[in-house]
C-alpha cells in the first residue's frame, strides 16, 4: 500500500477503527485470514467505505439481539434482531459482510444482525474458488 504499512480495519472496543497490524497483534491472536483478490476499483471502493464507516460505535446492542435469535432457534422460534439499527453501529462480521455486500462478493441473503458470527465463516470458507480471479475469497490457515 501506498502507506507502506499494514492496517486492520475491525469493529471492536466500542468502535470501528482502524490500527496498525502490530497494535492488532498485542491484543489478539488471527486464528484464520482470508485474502480477497480485488481490482484497482474494488480496492478504492472498498477503501472509501471503510473510511467512511470509521468511528461508528461497536454494536453492542446487536450482538445482545445475535445471542437472542439463537436463544429463539433453540425453541423453533423464527425472530429477528430486536436490535437492528440498520448501520447505525457495527459488529465485527456484520462489519465484513457489509464490506463483502459492497464488493458482490456476499453470495446470500443472510442478515449479520440476525445471524452472527458463525455464518460468515462458513461462507468465506464455502468460497474458495479459482485465487486468479479478482474478488474471490481464499482461506489461508494460519
Amino acid at each position: 500500500n501506498s502507506l507502506n504499512r499494514n492496517l486492520v480495519y475491525h469493529a471492536a472496543r466500542s468502535f470501528v477503527h482502524f490500527c496498525s497490524m502490530d497494535n492488532f497483534l498485542k491484543q489478539n491472536k488471527i486464528l484464520y485470514e482470508f485474502d480477497i483478490l480485488l481490482t484497482e476499483p474494488q480496492k478504492i471502493k472498498i477503501m472509501q467505505m471503510c473510511v467512511d464507516k470509521a468511528g461508528l460505535k461497536y454494536g453492542i446492542k446487536a450482538v445482545i439481539g445475535v445471542g437472542l435469535v439463537k436463544l429463539a432457534k433453540l425453541f423453533d422460534w423464527d425472530i429477528k434482531n430486536p436490535f437492528h439499527d440498520g448501520g447505525e453501529t457495527y459488529f465485527c462480521s456484520e462489519l465484513v459482510s457489509c464490506l463483502l455486500d459492497e464488493l458482490g462478493l456476499k453470495r446470500n441473503t443472510i442478515n449479520a444482525e440476525d445471524a452472527g458470527v458463525s455464518w460468515l465463516f462458513t461462507m468465506l470458507v464455502n468460497e474458495i474458488v479459482d485465487p486468479t480471479i479478482p474478488g474471490v475469497v481464499i482461506m489461508r490457515p494460519i
